[in-house]
């Protein structure tokens, strides 16, 4: 998470308002669809979408088995919908428009977590949701949940400079403006291919609600993304609220409320527990209703 001094650029820059599971078969990105049911889900992102979790070994074969499950595939099997995964972890809202853009592990650097994925394709993860829309127009409902790599990149870069502070000064106007751009672009291009269904976009919460480093960092997102919404006929579920009551008990943390993955030694992983990914679902199905 960023130090204090890089959230208070953040606090800055929201005065200006910048700031398988699923798929019983794999489907390629050239032919993406099966005959359309009128009742697909498609839910696209990162490794929250995903449901990744260190426990597993990550290989094509335990993808397959299921052994990653996150909140959307708790939304299908609770809605009755037919879910198709294309979140990859380490996707940002940049490499999810274009591939050979940088990214958090999707296909740059490693793990390369685009060699096992729930769903098969090789061109970006937009392109392959206009295929699938197009040959599923029946589709119900998508969310959208990117962001929070765009933010850890940047940590990563600065991380190693000679001075850190002032590069993330520098940095962080860039890359809020970057986020909100690729966002509009990618809501855009989905209502453009003639989606008319349920778009959700999600916010992310802290690991530690009693942390403002966090805390600001995140509702800059968060709010951006709120604005981006509502000007682009999306709706939001707001994971950081949701997850904000259920901590209150666990004086706003979520490890002590088993919300992340516990690992063997005790502490938690930063990738939400099922139990996360069911709060997290509810936050959703309650948002359709």
């Amino acid at each position: 998470m960023f130090k204090l001094s890089l959230a208070l650029c953040c606090l800055s820059l929201l005065s200006i308002g910048a700031c398988k599971s699923s798929n019983d078969s794999k489907t390629d990105s050239a032919n993406p669809a099966s005959k359309p049911t009128g009742n697909e889900y498609l839910a696209l992102g990162d490794s929250i979408a995903f449901g990744y979790s260190p426990l597993p070994p990550y290989t094509q074969e335990s993808v397959d088995q299921g052994l990653f499950v996150g909140y959307p595939e708790v939304i299908a099997k609770n809605m009755g919908l037919t879910l198709t995964s294309a979140a990859c972890p380490g996707e940002t809202t940049s490499s999810f428009i274009d591939p050979t853009k940088i990214d958090n592990g999707c296909r740059t650097a490693e793990p390369r977590f685009h060699k096992a994925l729930k769903v098969n394709y090789q061109s970006s993860q937009l392109d392959f949701a206009l295929k699938f829309l197009k040959e599923h127009p029946g589709t119900r409902l998508v969310t959208i949940n990117l962001g929070g790599n765009d933010l850890l990149l940047l940590q990563t870069l600065c991380d190693k400079e000679a001075n850190p502070l002032l590069c993330k000064l520098s940095q962080i106007p860039k890359a809020t403006l970057t986020l909100a751009d690729n966002y509009i672009k990618i809501i855009r291009a989905i209502r453009d291919a003639g989606y008319k269904g349920d778009l959700v976009a999600t916010t992310q919460p802290p690991l530690d609600y009693k942390d403002p480093i966090q805390q600001v960092a995140l509702i800059t997102i968060r709010n951006e993304i709120v604005v981006l919404a509502s000007l682009t006929g999306a709706k939001v579920a707001d994971f950081f609220e949701t997850m904000r009551v259920a901590t209150e008990p666990f004086n706003g943390l979520l490890c002590d409320g088993d919300f992340l993955i516990r690992m063997p030694d005790g502490t938690c992983d930063k990738h939400p527990s099922l139990k996360g990914a069911e709060i997290a679902a509810k936050t959703v199905m309650d948002l359709l209703k």
